[in-house]
């Protein structure tokens, strides 16, 4: 199974969030996918943030450097199945603060 995760900031850890976004670009080599940050709301997130994509061999080892390297950034890592309520909710990990997630987007109610 797959992987992802949010990388979320606000503006005042915007350039935390764009060195720890260079910083996976250049250790994850062809393992992991590091998406441009994303400066506005997009779907269930409350939060600017950036996505990573990683396949489930990498989860100890990525989790556990993030655990060590989030600094001021909540990360909210979830497998990739077809279930994004679960997938955000109960299948979910955080590190560092664990933030709202805007759960009507994923049900189709707002």
């Amino acid at each position: 199974m797959d992987f992802h995760a949010h990388v979320y900031y606000d503006w005042q850890h915007r350039d935390e969030a764009v060195a720890l976004q260079s910083t996976l670009k250049e250790i994850g080599g062809d393992l992991i996918q590091v998406y441009g940050l994303v400066d506005r709301l997009v779907g269930p997130h409350l939060w600017p943030m950036f996505e990573v994509d990683f396949p489930g061999h990498a989860y100890d080892a990525l989790t556990s450097w993030l655990e060590d390297n989030h600094g001021n950034l909540p990360v909210l890592i979830h497998p990739l199945t077809p279930d994004e309520i679960a997938n955000h909710g109960r299948l979910a990990r955080w590190i560092g603060e664990e933030l709202p997630i805007n759960w009507a987007r994923l049900t189709g109610a707002a």
